[in-house]
């Protein structure tokens, strides 16, 4: 493998730091009770991107030098072993064959390699065990094919394995139009994507997916199923014992985040109807914008600090259909991520969840915290193995954390890319691997036996996740499983995720004893065993679903309701229908969560679930109170928006209910959806109560940013502003024509011109600021001025005059709103149009004018001395024909 000479001077310069990789330790923190030492190091591995851990202690690396361009090789996989167990690697392999893409995942299950590399996912089996991959003697299978982003980090990561025996996969929001083993095929997209031609484009199951997503699959990529979707970049995920998913996602300044994924879940990253517009297009004023001191402290060297502003719009958490975000953090670039269940290092870390964090240069460590039917994650440690970004130590000062996995002695590897510009798009030379385990405990990793039941027993409690779900599938196979697993749950009830990998097996057997066994935990006391039992079951088929659901739906546990809703997607009406009056009655009124999951399966059947179910229970939206109004809000359907829409002017919401109640009207799926929502935010904006600027700011909103945004297209011709409307004149000064008699009726006349780009009473276009009051709160000289020289001084706050060009077209304007990530800028332009222009591809140059305005100066409009004076006693008039006072 020949690298080219930019990669051979890295190395060079690696072997300079080498003495600094031996020291960096000396300024990190360590959790309490663990410590840390470099287990391997530049020497035995550069720019280690991702991690796994066989059945015999070794690590898997994945080694990514990119820079040798796209056409030449520059990652590969690596073994690394500590054979004579002193804490440190001293055997190094390469496993084969070298790529030219990102190898952005890998997970090791017996002899079969899992490597996750856009396009593809790709089984290596080694089929002679030789550690070596030959393709005369070995074997190469896709059994998924189609991901976008080949070099992109937002693009294919890790597969996962589950306790059902179902593996796990998500993709970040670079795209996706992919094909499964067994012909599925999913497409997801979005603003962001590569493949902009699939957004809208539905997948087998008829649904459309947007962004970064969530994949559910056999082994063999068969039966996918999508489990979650419009994240950003989730570059990892854990799925604990009990089946939870947790993930950490976003590379954006000040918008990090890490949260447990209900199932079917919409994260609301982009446009929700179809993601062709970014959080940006629709954010909206009112929503809380937050610079704190450590967003800013927390900044890296390639974001800007004038970027560093939390927008409370950036997860679209106000909009109906999203799930809410997690625990955000601030600026923040996860990576790899693991949940610890065992004891290994300290019964205190059982039950934390890892993250890498690029930006803090840390692995953070959360709390899990059940509940009212979700997952929290909180306490969160920024500490728990985190370097001083500021030291001296050029290698502790770059530690760059990118996977973070656990050995099976319990002990945790951390990988470092190590670099100083966060750039996880450039290889370098540079890399190591931390282990950190218990203090003073012995190096005595134990041995795997997958061959007896005991020894697979054994094998079931290994901390690495690759291990304990092979032991599973090979549980699965044992005829004296049954009375083995119901022991093991009996001796290590004290570790309950132990027992929830046993009662995932027991519900597979094929005796049936197991299944029976497990369905008798439907009607246990702890809501946590009886949502397992459910999740068991389905996965394993052993049970009708419609059977369970109607036994169910009145659970007074949140959770347990929850999880019947997961999954009564994709059933029949028929199938639903009773099931859910129970179900809708057991929501509260309150819980986001809760409401989320309902919504995920009545939107199959949205008009019969509110006129049968939920407007019989109160079919007067004048009596509405909270609980009605969410329903409302989350199910909309026609006639749940139309009878909303009542109850908002009945009741004449305050501002605050009224934002709030009024995002489910920015939601335009369909061109009559768009239609009803505008006539119902006119009929707002004409209500009698909704008259003050606090209203009509909120209608004008989400008619602009939602309803009426035009899809991005590129500038075919020029929109210029006329330069003149006639024969220039020559005025006097200001005191000049404010000394003159008006005359308000040829000021109306007159005004006629201004019409052009302003409204005055209702008629005229919507471009600059509406003057049918603009004038009565001001002198006459200054209106004077302001025809005179529009120039001189521009209304505050109005929107920014500039020009874009794009293929030889020039468009003149005003911005209503620039987004980077969408690669677009929406422009208003003469006669009030807004164009929305994507200026990426193709390029355009975008060049705001200051202290410019696109009104021209009364000369160039002709205009005479006492034009100008009438035009002012004009709109300093109530509008209606009175005329002002003389001043």
């Amino acid at each position: 493998m020949k690298f080219p000479p930019s990669l051979l001077f890295s190395i060079l310069l690696g072997n300079l730091v080498v003495a600094e990789q031996k020291t960096m330790l000396e300024s990190f923190t360590v959790a309490p009770g663990l410590e840390a030492k470099l287990w391997a190091g530049t020497e035995l591995l550069h720019s280690p991107v991702a991690m796994d851990v066989d059945a015999r202690g070794r690590v898997w690396v994945t080694e990514d030098l990119q820079g040798s361009g796209e056409k030449d090789t520059h990652a590969r996989i690596k073994i690394l072993e500590d054979t004579d167990r002193d804490g440190k690697a001293d055997l190094v392999k390469e496993f084969g064959p070298t790529f030219s893409s990102k190898p952005m995942g890998i997970s090791v299950f017996d002899n079969k390699i899992v490597v996750s590399m856009a396009p593809n996912i790709h089984v290596y089996t080694d089929i002679n065990r030789d550690d070596v991959f030959d393709p005369k003697v070995d074997k190469e299978e896709i059994i998924a094919k189609g991901f976008h982003g080949r070099t992109h980090d937002h693009a294919l990561h890790a597969v996962v394995p589950g306790p059902s025996g179902k593996w796990y996969v998500n993709h970040g929001n670079i795209g996706a139009d992919i094909t499964m083993s067994d012909g599925r095929e999913i497409h997801a997209s979005s603003y962001y994507s590569q493949n902009p031609q699939s957004i809208g484009r539905k997948s087998f199951d008829g649904r459309i997916y947007v962004g970064g997503f969530g994949l559910r699959m056999n082994p063999d990529g068969s039966g996918a199923e999508v489990i979650f979707q419009n994240s950003r970049n989730a570059h990892a995920m854990s799925v604990t014992s009990f089946g939870d998913v947790l993930q950490a996602d976003n590379d954006d300044p000040a918008h990090a985040r890490a949260a447990w994924v209900m199932e079917h879940s919409n994260f609301g990253y982009a446009a929700l109807e179809d993601g062709n517009r970014s959080w940006e297009d629709s954010a909206k004023s009112w929503e809380k914008k937050t610079v704190t001191a450590e967003i800013m402290n927390d900044a890296y060297e390639r974001h800007s600090k004038s970027s560093l502003r939390r927008d409370e719009g950036h997860w679209r958490e106000h909009f109906p259909g999203v799930t809410p975000p997690g625990n955000l953090w601030g600026p923040g670039a996860p990576t790899g991520d693991y949940f610890i269940e065992g004891d290994e290092l300290g019964r205190e870390y059982r039950g934390k969840y890892l993250v890498c964090e690029t930006v803090h240069r840390a692995v953070f460590a959360f709390d899990l915290k059940r509940g009212d039917g979700r997952i929290e994650l909180e306490n969160l440690d920024k500490s728990f193995f985190a370097t001083d970004r500021r030291s001296k130590n050029k290698a502790a000062s770059g530690f760059l954390p990118s996977d973070v996995v656990a050995g099976t002695d319990g002990a945790l590897f951390a990988s470092d890319w190590n670099s100083h510009t966060n750039a996880r798009g450039s290889g370098n030379a540079l890399g190591g691997i931390f282990r950190i385990a218990k203090k003073g405990s012995q190096i005595n990793p134990p041995k795997i036996d997958f061959s007896t039941t005991d020894g697979l027993l054994e094998a079931l409690k290994s901390p690495a996740p690759g291990v304990r779900w092979f032991a599973q599938e090979c549980l699965k196979k044992k005829g004296d499983a049954f009375e083995k697993l119901t022991e093991f749950c009996k001796v290590y009830a004290s570790n309950p995720y132990y027992v929830a990998r046993a009662i995932y097996v027991l519900a597979q057997l094929d005796d049936i004893k197991g299944s029976s066994a497990v369905k008798l935990m439907l009607s246990s006391d702890d809501e946590q065993w009886r949502v397992l039992a459910i999740r068991a079951l389905r996965m394993a088929g052993k049970v009708s679903l419609h059977s369970v659901v109607s036994q169910m739906s009145d659970d007074p546990s949140q959770s347990v309701r929850m999880e019947l809703l997961a999954l009564m997607r994709g059933l029949e009406w028929q199938d639903v229908k009773d099931s859910l009056v129970k179900l809708i009655a057991g929501y509260d009124g309150k819980n986001r969560w809760y409401l989320e999951a309902l919504g995920a399966v009545c939107d199959d059947f949205e008009s019969k679930v509110y006129i049968e179910l939920v407007k019989t229970q109160q079919p007067d939206p004048k009596a509405w109170g909270e609980r009605q109004m969410n329903l409302a809000w989350r199910l909309r359907s026609p006639e749940a928006l139309s009878d909303l829409a009542e109850c908002i002017m009945e009741k004449k919401v305050d501002v605050e209910t009224f934002r709030r109640l009024a995002y489910t009207f920015a939601l335009c799926y369909s061109d009559e959806e768009r239609n009803l929502n505008l006539n119902s935010m006119k009929k707002f904006s004409e209500y009698e109560a909704f008259q003050s600027v606090d209203y009509q700011s909120i209608i004008t909103e989400f008619i602009e940013k939602d309803i009426s945004d035009p899809d991005p297209v590129p500038l075919t011709q020029s929109y210029l502003f006329p330069t003149k409307f006639g024969i220039p004149t020559e005025l006097g000064s200001v005191d000049e024509i404010a000394a003159l008699n008006p005359s308000a009726g040829n000021g109306r006349s007159k005004a006629a011109l201004c019409m052009v780009c302003h409204q005055i009473g209702g008629a005229g276009t919507p471009f600059g600021p509406d003057l049918t009051n603009w004038g009565q709160v001001r002198d006459v000289k200054e209106v004077i001025r302001a025809m005179v020289d529009p120039s001189a001084e521009l209304a505050h706050g109005y929107d920014k005059p500039l020009v874009v060009t794009q293929s030889g077209h020039r468009l003149e304007g005003v911005s209503r709103g620039y987004s980077w990530h969408a690669g677009a800028i929406r422009v208003k332009t003469m006669g009030g149009v807004t164009l929305k222009v994507p200026h990426r591809r193709p390029h355009a140059k975008i060049k705001y004018l200051k202290d410019h305005s696109w009104m021209p100066s009364a000369s160039a409009m002709g205009l005479k001395n006492q034009d100008v004076r009438d035009i002012a006693a004009f709109l300093m008039s109530d509008i209606a024909g009175e005329v002002d006072s003389g001043l």
